[in-house]
């Protein structure tokens, strides 16, 4: 039996193996016909392609808009002269998370190339060691996203870890706080979250005495997805038996 015989026969199984595989089968593939259609109508044939905004007159997707906002989507208010600095933190972004994503990477190299990805992007938005230095008000768009995403991540995993095994620990004072921050963050909306950081903070904090909002919103929504993760970890954690 060749590769691709085998190949059919495992879909052929898995499609229509059982009955339940059977009805599960047809019913995606009726609705595969009801949305796919319509979206390839919107998506492709309806669609306008070039021109500005003003040209999509039409039902479909205005692709023209998109067009002609791609660079403020991608960079935002960044100076358009300077924009090749984001454009290469987005390229360093990608590069760092494949290289994460690649089991033959993993080592201390890639330990230490995290935190000089993240210091060079930072050095690069901010125009360090430049004659135009770039302030935060003028981050935005793409690069910006994945980058507080990255370091957002990264600094809430240990802090996450800390947390569940804080809710699992048989002191009770450390689990009650445990808990009590867990539900509290994510019982609140990540926009309460975003306005404590541009606004509460700032007011709390003692005169003359003030952070950069980029840092402000780094360090929150780092609190924020720490109480996410930790109850993926703490699931994990339960899911193994008593002494594994």
């Amino acid at each position: 039996m060749t590769a691709a015989t085998r190949t059919l026969a495992t879909l052929r199984t898995g499609l229509f193996g059982t009955r339940t595989n059977t009805l599960i089968t047809v019913a995606t593939l009726l609705v595969l016909s009801q949305t796919l259609p319509p979206l390839l109508r919107w998506a492709v044939l309806d669609a306008t392609f070039s021109g500005d905004a003003s040209a999509c007159t039409r039902e479909g997707a205005c692709w023209a808009f998109v067009s002609a906002k791609l660079r403020f989507i991608l960079f935002a208010f960044y100076p358009p002269d300077l924009q090749w600095r984001p454009a290469l933190v987005i390229l360093l972004i990608a590069a760092i998370l494949t290289a994460s994503a690649l089991p033959r990477f993993w080592g201390r190299t890639l330990l230490l190339a995290w935190p000089l990805a993240i210091l060079a992007c930072w050095l690069l938005l901010a125009g360090t060691f430049t004659a135009t230095p770039i302030a935060s008000n003028q981050w935005g768009g793409l690069p910006v996203t994945l980058f507080v995403w990255a370091v957002c991540f990264a600094a809430a995993t240990p802090i996450a870890v800390l947390l569940a095994l804080a809710r699992r620990s048989s002191l009770g004072g450390l689990r009650t706080f445990s808990v009590l921050y867990i539900e509290l963050m994510r019982g609140t909306p990540m926009v309460g979250i975003l306005y404590a950081a541009m606004l509460i903070l700032p007011m709390a904090l003692p005169d003359g005495l003030s952070f950069d909002k980029m840092l402000r919103a780094i360090l929150m929504v780092t609190l924020f997805w720490a109480a996410y993760i930790a109850e993926v970890i703490r699931a994990g954690l339960q899911a193994i038996p008593g002494g594994q």
